[in-house]
Order: structure tokens, then C-alpha cells, then sequence
């Protein structure tokens, strides 16, 4: 009878979805860029359901130091429902921009929490018990390379002639 039980639990969980991971970042959660320039996020959302929606329901995150970044926005991201069995699909999400002040090295890093829910429908319907769901992100500001004096090349070229000629005159 126990062997039974165990069985019949199992084949309910398996009919169960599982829906671990459906959120990443693209191009990827580490970004770095030169002081003045923005850095865009984008979201993959993935829905592997085949009856339901995939509702986001809200965004936070992103703490960082305000004398290093000039602006920052959710652009174009409009909290999408996610329609079912669909693999992928990439919103604009978050971008920052730089102070042109910035310093270079300065970093930040945490997890953007992302608040979904899946619904009947793609007008947030029905929904299911909202989960929260962390992405890790970091950001930087590029090293500064600084550039390497050369040799002073017409200065050894100079010093060449001057050798092939003094010995030319000697002969």
C-alpha cells in the first residue's frame, strides 16, 4: 500500500508545473562601460506552460551610488504577459546611464526581484499565488587606460643617421 501512495504522489508532482528559472538577462547580468555611456538591460522571459500566462507583476532593485549615475529608467519595459508555450520573448527592460564624472572601478551589484504570477489570461486574470524571483546584475565603470609614452621614435631615428653619417665622413 505504501509502495502505492508513493507512486500516485509522485505521478501528481510530476503533473504539476514547474516553473524554475523563467527570467534572465540578456546580454548577460555583468555590464561595464566608459563614464557618459548607458547600459541597457534586457529581459528573457520564458513561459514553458502550455495553458497559461505568464504575468509579470512587478520590478525592484538596482541600489547604486547617484554621483556616478546620471539617469536611470525602466525604458520601454511594460510589465508583458507572457503568452503560453512561448520559449522566449526579450523586452527592453533596465538601462542606466554614467555621470560623465564617473569613476572609474566604481561597481555595483544585487538582484533585480522580479514579481510574477501565472493567470488565465493576458489581462492578469485568474492568477495563481505571486512567487518573487531574483536576477543578479552588476555594473561598472570602465578602467581608464592610460596611454604609454613611446620611445621617442624620431629622436632614435635621428640618433641613427647621425651615426651611419659620422661614419661615413670618418672613412
Amino acid at each position: 500500500m505504501k509502495r502505492y501512495l508513493l507512486t500516485a504522489v509522485a505521478l501528481v508532482a510530476g503533473a504539476l508545473p514547474c516553473f524554475a528559472g523563467p527570467f534572465a538577462l540578456v546580454p548577460g547580468p555583468d555590464l561595464s562601460g566608459d563614464p557618459g555611456t548607458t547600459l541597457t538591460w534586457q529581459l528573457a522571459s520564458t513561459n514553458t506552460d502550455a495553458t497559461v500566462y505568464l504575468q509579470i507583476l512587478g520590478v525592484a532593485g538596482a541600489n547604486y551610488d547617484g554621483s556616478q549615475v546620471d539617469s536611470v529608467s525602466f525604458g520601454t519595459f511594460s510589465f508583458p504577459a507572457v503568452p503560453p508555450s512561448t520559449p522566449i520573448e526579450i523586452d527592453d527592460f533596465y538601462s542606466l546611464t554614467w555621470a560623465a564624472t564617473a569613476t572609474p572601478g566604481y561597481a555595483f551589484a544585487g538582484d533585480f526581484t522580479i514579481t510574477s504570477a501565472y493567470c488565465e489570461d493576458d489581462l492578469g486574470n485568474g492568477c495563481g499565488t505571486s512567487s518573487d524571483t531574483l536576477v543578479p546584475y552588476s555594473a561598472s565603470v570602465n578602467e581608464s587606460i592610460v596611454a604609454t609614452p613611446e620611445p621617442a621614435t624620431i629622436g632614435l631615428l635621428s640618433l641613427g643617421i647621425a651615426g651611419i653619417l659620422s661614419r661615413r665622413l670618418r672613412r
